[in-house]
């Protein structure tokens, strides 16, 4: 019964996910989490959670529950499988997409912020890398061109020079040929303006990882007879 119980809340989230149920589950490991008490759960519901197994974020672990505990307060339960996650990521509601520039500051002027772009894979060397921010280091980035008048800058982008600007940079880094072109759509991909993103990473001088504790394979077919959202009601009600 207990570990039919435990497969039916590893499956909640999934299920509520709308994502297909796990063909495999490791159970009887540890757990990990935290619980985040701030602000910003409150003016963004619809925060989004990521951990990883790695500090570079390429080795995902998956979260077993996510939940808001009070308007304030938010509790992620992370499976223990793969050990202490090396990093989580707190990103805004996707739907935070939008297009715009970035500040970074002024070079030997700290207080001082100006406006730039973070070139992005625009799909010509490396289409499966299209969309990535090719670094996250601001004096990388590329200063935006202002149209001006009167001599003097004004808040309107000069869309075609900004664009000569990103397909040097671009040829530079080894995202484009020079023959290649960036048309309005690959000059749309530059200018996307991703959701903020909190990463949290492992000290290095601590242990990141340890091995999971008494895990088990369970193969769902074998439960197939059991009801998940019985047992699940009947565990984890209020």
């Amino acid at each position: 019964m207990s570990r039919q119980g435990e497969t039916a809340a590893l499956q909640q989230r999934r299920r509520r996910r709308k994502k297909p149920p796990a063909s495999a589950l490791t159970i009887g490991t540890i757990r990990t989490g935290f619980i985040l008490r701030s602000s910003v759960v409150a003016g963004w519901p619809g925060l989004e959670v990521r951990a990883f197994a790695d500090r570079d974020g390429k080795q995902g672990i998956e979260l077993l529950r996510l939940e808001r505990l009070a308007p304030d307060v938010m509790i992620c339960i992370i499976s223990g499988e793969r050990g202490i996650p090396a990093r989580i990521d707190i990103d805004e509601p996707s739907e935070g997409l939008q297009f715009g520039v970035e500040l970074r500051p002024l070079a030997g002027d700290s207080q001082v912020l100006e406006r730039a772009v973070a070139p992005r894979w625009p799909g010509f060397t490396e289409p499966e890398r299209t969309g990535e921010v090719i670094s996250k280091v601001p004096s990388e980035w590329v200063p935006t061109v202002m149209r001006k008048k009167q001599a003097q800058e004004t808040r309107v982008l000069d869309v075609l020079a900004t664009r000569d600007d990103l397909k040097s940079k671009l040829v530079a880094v080894g995202a484009m040929k020079q023959t290649d072109q960036l048309k309005p759509a690959d000059f749309a991909l530059q200018m996307v303006q991703s959701p903020g993103q909190q990463p949290f990473v492992g000290d290095q001088t601590m242990p990141l990882t340890r091995a999971a504790e008494t895990a088990a394979k369970v193969e769902i077919e074998t439960l197939a007879g059991a009801d998940e959202d019985a047992i699940f009601q009947e565990l984890f009600r209020s």
